[in-house]
């Protein structure tokens, strides 16, 4: 017997339980028609009718109009239903019997799963629906049969058929490297820049303070960081990150109204004269931020802003904003929470802030991925699932599935070419993302990498291949079980995707026929990768974690970094690799950390770190003593203060991995923990997390 079939076996076995504790005679068959024929009969009996009725009834709310999917969801809205004191039988009965309802007050938007609006109060009613729901998914008393969860039909070893409604377009993955006399943030695709708390150029350095209330900018003088000047937020106001082009600096700021409404704005501000800066211009979307980018002079914008008081989305200058166009806000299909994503773009070399093209999205936002031309939002979306066997017996999830807390991701793809903001369609495929290096886009296709979460509550891997519809082409599933990702990297028609458990592997899997994505290679190594960077054709840096064995699990022991040799597809191999203990760095989780000087092999890169001090006091004027209890430091009338076991301590990391080798070519210890250290000329300039800026010779 299949497991398949032992399932459903389980399945009529629990039915037939819930029968007879309602006290109705078992059919000898449990197909759908015959249960549906008894529980008539019971109803016509009086058995349970009211409350069949009630479930069913016209009150009950219907899903998001407009909703129908193409492919593999069902052409239907289906009606909510809620479970009463009443039997089991009765409440399968309203589920099975439960009424279509045509989609109303919304029309189909040019991308065919995504619904646009006519007016407000189409808005507001769904908004009420969305809301609505989520309150009764809560109260764990919302069943609804909801089909678009096909998303997880099939195994875990097999593409689930229909797991994506959509995905698209092209573009390449690569870092940036320095210019001539100064360090670039690094980016994920060249040519699209992002903001970050630190920038510098030839002579000078930006950065946020660490309250994100002031941006300080400070001259770079052969070694000496001398404060020039500094740009203060309002006072209901914070930075989070900035962008420079040229005498150009835009900030990000989050600012807080009296009941805590979060709008987010682009302060552009003038710094031909470092000492003088002065805005020109502000733009104002309405939100919380999530991500940029800036492309030339065009700074896209994508805020998330929840949608509960029923607010509009708006945006405009610091001195009046409008809300958008009903026409502009569009709805993804069936979103969990009323949460907008809004898009807005500004010139900032004019201030122009085009609020004319800022669109909206009723469906939330996690990360984004951007080539220039598309603009790709993701967000977790949680899928109620009718073949999940979680909760309180199979069959009742087959019949009707509650909230299984199943996730998603939902992707949105926005044309942005040229400061035109177009949201062209939308898609859903299983499991969530690591990072914004789980997408690509290339030659019009979409790739994008996730980890899922089968019914056993294994987590299994994926990647899917979508087409310039965000239609699925092809996909790679269940490899890596029992393991998650925890970093991607796409190089042309390859992606380098490493797991994580107990070792690091690294999978290779060739995108070539985009219909048959394969695995081609893997190679395993201790610990795990969070940070792939390419360096010539056949070697690839990973940067992550070192992890030792404690008894039967494993702790994080310090940073590592590993060689791989691609140049063979089906063999990929470990070179070399080296762990530096009790250090970490920011760029294990954060890759704008990443100074990298140079390309290919020859480059070298530098790190802001912390190391762990044990068995250290800190006295009043904040000095660290190492080995206070060793050396008695630490006196009974509190002279110093004794803090844990594990204290971090700044410091310069500076590595190559040149001629197949790993070397650490200077670690630079500084007082305080480093936030970000860029490169000016022949000197790192070190902001530290007490906004002190250290500087420290390039090593040659």
């Amino acid at each position: 017997m299949s497991d398949r079939e032992k399932g459903m076996e389980i399945d009529q076995e629990y039915l037939a339980d819930m029968f007879e504790h309602d006290g109705i005679e078992v059919p000898d068959s449990l197909s759908r028609n015959d249960i549906e024929s008894m529980l008539e009969k019971a109803d016509a009996d009086g058995s349970g009718q009211s409350d069949a009725a009630s479930a069913a009834g016209e009150d009950a709310a219907p899903d998001v109009p407009g909703t129908e999917g193409k492919k593999t969801v069902k052409k239907a809205v289906k009606k909510h239903t809620w479970l009463k004191p009443a039997g089991w039988a009765a409440a399968i009965a309203a589920c099975l019997m439960l009424v279509v309802l045509p989609a109303v007050n919304a029309r189909k938007a040019e991308a065919e799963d995504l619904i646009t609006f006519k007016s407000y109060g189409e808005i507001y009613k769904t908004i009420d629906e969305i809301t609505e729901r989520a309150r009764a998914v809560y109260r764990n008393d919302y069943f609804a049969v909801q089909e678009d969860a096909e998303v997880f039909e099939g195994s875990a070893d097999s593409a689930v058929g229909g797991n994506s409604l959509k995905s698209a377009a092209p573009g390449m993955s690569k870092g940036s490297s320095a210019a001539d006399d100064h360090s670039d943030t690094y980016i994920q695709v060249e040519g699209v820049d992002e903001a970050d708390k630190v920038k510098v150029d030839g002579k000078y350095l930006y950065f946020i303070d660490a309250s994100g209330s002031r941006i300080l900018i400070y001259r770079a003088d052969n070694g000496k960081a001398v404060k020039v000047s500094s740009i203060r937020a309002d006072s209901n106001a914070s930075y989070s990150d900035i962008f420079l082009r040229g005498d150009r600096l835009v900030a990000i700021a989050e600012h807080y109204s009296s009941d805590m409404e979060v709008t987010t704005a682009a302060e552009i501000y003038d710094i031909s004269s470092r000492e003088k800066p002065s805005k020109s211009a502000e733009y104002v979307q309405s939100g919380m931020p999530v991500s940029q980018r800036m492309v030339g002079d065009i700074l896209y914008l994508v805020t998330d802003q929840y949608a509960y008081d029923k607010g509009i989305p708006y945006c405009g200058s610091d001195e009046k904003t409008d809300k958008l166009k009903a026409g502009d806000i569009c709805c993804v299909p069936s979103p969990a929470e009323a949460e907008y994503t809004v898009i807005g773009a500004v010139d900032t070399s004019s201030g122009k802030e085009l609020s004319h093209v800022t669109k909206a999205v009723l469906g939330g936002s996690q990360d984004i991925y951007a080539n220039g031309e598309n603009l790709y939002i993701a967000g977790t979306k949680y899928i109620r699932d009718k073949s999940s066997k979680q909760g309180a017996g199979a069959v009742r999830q087959y019949f009707m599935p509650i909230y299984s807390g199943r996730m998603a991701t939902m992707i949105i793809k926005v044309r942005m070419a040229h400061g035109d903001i177009k949201i062209l369609d939308s898609s859903i495929v299983k499991g969530t993302i690591n990072d914004q290096f789980s997408m690509d886009e290339r030659d019009g296709k979409f790739r994008i990498a996730t980890t899922s979460v089968t019914d056993s509550g294994e987590q299994v891997n994926n990647l899917f291949v979508l087409d310039k519809d965000l239609e699925e082409l092809g996909h790679v599933s269940g490899f890596a079980r029992g393991e998650s990702i925890k970093a991607v990297r796409y190089v042309k028609n390859k992606a380098y995707v490493i797991t994580y458990e107990q070792t690091d592997p690294l999978f290779v899997i060739d995108l070539t026929d985009s219909r048959k994505p394969e695995i081609e290679g893997a190679v395993k190594i201790d610990g795990f990768s969070t940070l792939l960077v390419p360096l010539s054709g056949d070697r690839l840096l990973g940067i992550g974690y070192g992890t030792r064995q404690v008894e039967s699990w494993q702790e994080i022991s310090g940073i590592k970094f590993a060689l791989f040799d691609i140049s063979n597809p089906s063999k990929p191999d470990v070179v070399t690799s080296k762990t530096i203990e009790g250090v970490f760095s920011d760029a294990q989780e954060d890759h704008r950390a990443l100074v990298m000087l140079g390309t290919g092999e020859n480059a070298e890169f530098i790190l802001p770190c912390w190391k762990e001090i044990e068995n250290y006091a800190v006295d009043y004027d904040d000095d660290i003593v190492e080995d206070a209890e060793e050396s008695g430091e630490t006196d009974a009338e509190g002279k110093y203060y004794e803090y844990t076991d594990n204290s971090p301590r700044g410091g310069i990391l500076t590595m190559s991995a040149a001629d197949d080798r790993i070397d650490v070519k200077s670690f630079d210890e500084i007082q305080d923990g480093v936030e970000r250290c860029p490169v000016i000329g022949d000197y790192i300039y070190a902001v530290t997390d007490m906004d002190d800026v250290v500087s420290v010779k390039l090593t040659k």
